[in-house]
């Protein structure tokens, strides 16, 4: 039985982690993970579901839909037996975001559907009109523009009678995408304008990157094509600060597009090649057929026990890694060591077991720029000049990275 001081300690993590997600994810995914160590330690089975939500929102952002999937079905296997509809609701409608991006509109629109009966079924005005907004979106991504406008119309509505800022700039940007399919330019560019101002005022990085790219759409439509690209790359500039590899991916695209109908074939092609590394590392042939998978486990019934297994034994292994880095924690650091911080101190880890920067980045699912970061700060703090001398510093003292940390949840 978790105590009340404990499940307010994780509630606040979490609570940390929703307001850090859009601005340092890197801080959001420490948080989210500390507090589900802790309800692990508990077996507190809302703070578990609850940060498997958060784990999806971060890989969502960071453009790492196989990853989100697999934590937003875990949160809704997790949800179901607590009965937590608004819980099972709100994942619904971030798995059909997914889909959205991968341009599944059948099973996108299967999720949201299920969002907006569930949503209805707990009487959450915010819940369905997110919903709604999507289906309105699947209309959209399937030209449907006569469908699609009038629901966008109707949730901005909705918004401001709400008042929730934040959707009414998501639904902005998609009426401005229909008024420009159906020739009314200026309306467009008004609520694309009008979106990113909102976006700006919360600091939404991805969102804002998505801003100037809506943007840019717009004066590339008009044959604009070096104001366009002005504007993608403003948005490649947040996006490089933020991590977002499917939103950059994306901008690489455009950018190549406009300079190829520049005639400025030399940039187009470089673009292009950063456009494949991108997309490259946002979905591959392997992660369509996990996602199938995944898909696959979560509609059958047959498939629940399995997964409920499957389940039991990740808690089991996360259970057992937890308590060796508790274990480690009690040890005692030396005086000049006790000023890194435990991302730093794991870092230092592994940099002893002889991981590169890039290995580093896929070990934690971080950027190699920031890796390169945390070692600048480690090599201040520590007064050292380089790696070599931060092994024999580590491989003195005896900070050696534990097999079983390739096990934790990414």
């Amino acid at each position: 039985m978790i105590s009340p001081e404990k499940e307010e300690a994780v509630n606040s993590l979490l609570q940390e982690a929703k307001l850090l997600i859009h601005k340092e994810i890197d801080d959001a995914y420490e948080k989210t993970w500390v507090a589900f160590s802790e309800s692990i330690v508990e077996s507190w089975t809302p703070g578990i579901a609850e940060s498997y939500h958060y784990f999806g929102l971060i890989f969502l952002n960071r453009g790492d839909y196989t990853a989100a999937m697999k934590y937003f079905l875990k949160s809704i296997v997790s949800k179901r037996t607590m009965g937590d509809k608004r819980g099972i609701c709100a994942s619904c409608i971030n798995i059909g975001i997914i889909y959205l991006h991968l341009r599944n509109l059948e099973s996108a629109r299967n999720y949201f559907q299920e969002a907006y009966v569930a949503a209805q079924d707990i009487k959450s005005e915010e819940l369905e009109m997110k919903a709604v907004v999507n289906l309105g979106i699947c209309e959209m991504q399937a030209e449907n523009y006569d469908e699609a406008l009038p629901i966008f119309l109707h949730t901005l509505e909705i918004c401001k009678k709400l008042k929730m800022e934040k959707e009414m700039a998501l639904v902005l940007d998609n009426a401005g995408i229909v008024y420009g399919k159906i020739g009314k330019p200026e309306e467009a560019l008004k609520c694309h304008t009008d979106a990113l101002r909102i976006k700006k005022k919360f600091d939404d990085k991805p969102n804002i990157a998505r801003g100037y790219g809506n943007i840019a759409n717009f004066h590339y439509e008009k044959g604009h094509y070096a104001k366009a690209i002005t504007f993608y790359s403003k948005g490649l500039e947040v996006c490089k600060a933020y991590g977002a590899m499917d939103i950059s991916a994306e901008l690489y695209e455009k950018i190549s597009n406009a300079y190829a109908l520049m005639k400025k074939f030399k940039y187009a092609y470089l673009y292009r090649l950063k456009y494949e590394k991108n997309r490259a590392q946002v979905i591959s042939e392997e992660s369509i057929k996990i996602l199938s998978t995944f898909e696959f486990l979560h509609r059958s019934e047959e498939k629940e026990r399995e997964i409920e297994k499957l389940k039991e034994d990740i808690l089991e292994k996360e259970e057992l890694l937890n308590n060796v880095i508790q274990s480690k924690q009690r040890l005692p650091l030396p005086e000049h060591l006790k000023s890194l911080s435990r991302r730093e101190i794991e870092i230092v880890s592994f940099v002893a077991c002889g991981l590169t920067d890039k290995e580093l980045a896929e070990k934690l699912t971080i950027s190699t720029n920031t890796v390169k970061t945390h070692l600048k700060r480690i090599f201040s703090k520590l007064l050292i000049k380089n790696r070599t001398e931060l092994v024999g510093m580590a491989t003195k003292i005896g900070i050696i990275a534990d097999p079983l940390k390739t096990q934790s949840p990414v």
